[in-house]
């Protein structure tokens, strides 16, 4: 038996509109039924993603339906990115003395790898027990 429709979104192959459905199972995927395309029903972070931001869902789903899926990216961040500047924005930053390899320097030396404490604290470990056990032999 099918799953109810909760929505539709534009077919980007045939430009049809699609019916939007989830499934019951592990995730709660997405997947579409379109007339001419048929069924997809494809689990990946990138389609999750555009079927959950872009349906059009019906007005009269109850509370909690549907359940975001579990591999949804949030879309926030790269919105913000995206957007166009301002002639104001644009105005202030080229009045900025950074030039783009000084943003790359600064941002590369901002984010660090997490863990390079414990990896380095673990390696000093691993060390003196191999120096202390080629002691104890000789």
């Amino acid at each position: 038996m099918a799953n109810e429709t909760l929505g539709s979104i534009e077919c980007l192959t045939c430009k049809n509109m699609m019916d939007v459905c989830q499934a019951n199972r592990r995730g709660h995927h997405l997947y579409t039924r379109c007339p001419e395309c048929k069924s997809d029903q494809t689990t990946g972070a990138t389609r999750q993603t555009r079927l959950w931001y872009e349906t059009k869902w019906r007005d009269d789903l109850p509370d909690g339906v549907p359940i975001k899926p579990s591999n949804v990216v949030d879309r926030v961040l790269t919105e913000t990115l995206t957007e166009p500047l301002t002639d104001e924005a644009s105005n202030s930053a080229a009045s900025d003395d950074l030039t783009e390899s000084d943003f790359l320097t600064e941002t590369l030396t901002e984010t660090k790898p997490k863990g390079s404490v414990g990896r380095l604290v673990g390696f000093v470990l691993l060390s003196l027990v191999v120096g202390v056990g080629a002691w104890k032999m000789a």
